[in-house]
């Protein structure tokens, strides 16, 4: 496995795609030394960011890059801001099911962030694994998953941050696979400061019904979480992607209709009835992660 200084990734010309054109600051306690820091293979992309497998002193870590994008100066100012948010945001989230933040970088025209390497994947490739050995989940392992992400959503909203991208791809697991991790907090938005949102936020597949709505803004609402978290939860039954192959504007058109949502086919009928209130298209039928964590453990 290959390991470079993070000087000579900087210089190298492959690097130069990373080169942000951005003003972000931050505090002292979270910039690392990147003399320390030694960066190996590329471990996964999306979005506007790359991430690779690395070393920071002796520890193993994950290293996000932000990519370069052209971009107006709206857009630019969106996106200082979004770094600056993850960053602060993952600082402050101090739970055994957050990913660990070490600290970030923002040598000039450079912004990395430094995380907790956890080397099994996403729950989304769990999945796919599961599949290609004809496996599921236990009904009490996928209920476990579940009490993961629900207690870690319920610290998270107790704390005033709506993540707004809750989905498989972001939630990794232990070591062990016996624990899940949220990850990414790009989209993250702090409620104590942000009054309103435009629509269209998140991972359509994800996405609450109102979202959808991209005329105008909406308010910031926690229960865009929950009515994601309510797709995750189907998942874990079914072992499934859910709308596999559809794209945004059938998944759009089925979502806004009230009875367009995924098939209860085979869901434990135990569970039934939190599903479709988590899912409901008003979000204020929707419950709170306090009262689906005291619904999970009654199942459990």
């Amino acid at each position: 496995m290959s390991r470079n200084s993070f000087s000579s990734f900087y210089e190298n010309t492959a690097y130069q795609h990373f080169i942000v054109p951005f003003d972000v600051e931050l505090d002292d306690e979270l910039l690392i030394n990147t003399d320390n820091l030694f960066i190996s293979d590329e471990i996964g992309s999306g979005g506007a960011s790359t991430v690779y497998q690395g070393w920071y002193d002796d520890d193993e870590v994950a290293i996000k890059f932000i990519q370069n994008y052209s971009r107006n100066n709206e857009e630019k100012e969106n996106l200082e801001n979004n770094i600056t948010n993850e960053i602060n945001i993952m600082y402050r989230m101090k739970h055994k099911n957050v990913t660990e933040l070490i600290g970030a970088s923002v040598r000039p025209g450079a912004i990395t962030i430094v995380m907790e390497l956890l080397k099994n994947g996403s729950l989304t490739d769990y999945f796919d694994h599961l599949n290609e050995i004809d496996e599921h989940l236990h009904l009490t392992k996928s209920i476990k998953f579940a009490l993961d992400v629900s207690t870690t959503m319920e610290y998270l909203h107790k704390g005033g941050i709506i993540h707004l991208d809750l989905k498989s791809e972001n939630l990794l697991l232990s070591d062990d696979k016996t624990t899940l991790k949220l990850a990414d907090f790009g989209l993250a938005q702090d409620s104590s400061k942000v009054n309103e949102i435009t629509a269209g936020k998140g991972t359509y597949k994800y996405m609450a019904p109102e979202l959808f709505n991209r005329e105008g803004k909406k308010y910031c609402s926690n229960k865009y979480d929950i009515y994601s978290f309510s797709i995750i939860f189907w998942e874990l039954l079914t072992t499934k992607r859910v709308y596999d192959d559809e794209d945004i504007s059938w998944v759009k058109n089925y979502v806004l209709n009230e009875e367009g949502r995924p098939s209860l086919e085979c869901i434990p009928v135990q569970v039934i009835p939190l599903l479709e209130r988590c899912w409901a298209t008003e979000p204020d039928k929707r419950p709170e992660f306090t009262e689906i964590i005291e619904v999970l453990s009654d199942l459990v």
